[in-house]
């Protein structure tokens, strides 16, 4: 609709008015939620753009694009806790949901849950495996399940990888000093 025409062409003050105006009319309507959280997102105005994904959620509970959204901004808060759970529906509602999978590896990982960021990012990277974050992130959780060999041969996968970005990058150099401090 207009609200997204305006936010593509980066106009977020009269994508929040259409989005409005959208939810004047039907304020059930998840799309308009899920733009209003967006651009929330990009105002860095972290509240309510959990709040606007939570009621993108609330509208319609069978989509799997609100609440991977509501899950990584929950990650961005670093409410790991709510990301986990929003994140674990979210793949419940959409297997191949890579994004929510991304987030929920390192939610798990963060949560202090090694284990499960294993079993989870293998599977994930079977999916994606061109993933290079998730790869580094694989390869920390590896080692501090004692897991050498492994990890080893993620650091060396996502080092492989092309066009790595600065997340991939500083997840890299952290798995490797993880690796390192072990003398891998």
């Amino acid at each position: 609709g207009l609200g997204w025409i305006a936010y593509d062409q980066g106009d977020l003050d009269k994508a929040e008015a259409n989005f409005r105006k959208t939810l004047e009319y039907d304020s059930t309507e998840e799309d308009a939620y899920i733009g209003l959280g967006d651009i929330y997102e990009d105002r860095d105005q972290l509240d309510e753009e959990i709040a606007a994904y939570q009621k993108a959620v609330d509208s319609d509970s069978t989509s799997a694009e609100a609440a991977t959204r509501l899950g990584m901004a929950y990650y961005d808060k670093n409410d790991l806790d709510q990301t986990v759970t929003v994140l674990e529906k979210a793949i419940d509602l959409d297997e191949g949901d890579q994004l929510a999978r991304m987030y929920l590896t390192m939610a798990y990982y963060y949560t202090g849950k090694p284990d499960k960021a294993v079993e989870f990012g293998q599977r994930t990277l079977e999916l994606y495996p061109d993933w290079a974050a998730g790869h580094a992130l694989l390869a920390s959780a590896l080692v501090e399940t004692n897991q050498y060999g492994p990890a080893k041969d993620e650091i060396q996968a996502a080092l492989k990888l092309p066009d790595k970005s600065d997340m991939d990058r500083s997840l890299l150099i952290r798995a490797m000093l993880n690796a390192d401090e072990y003398g891998l």
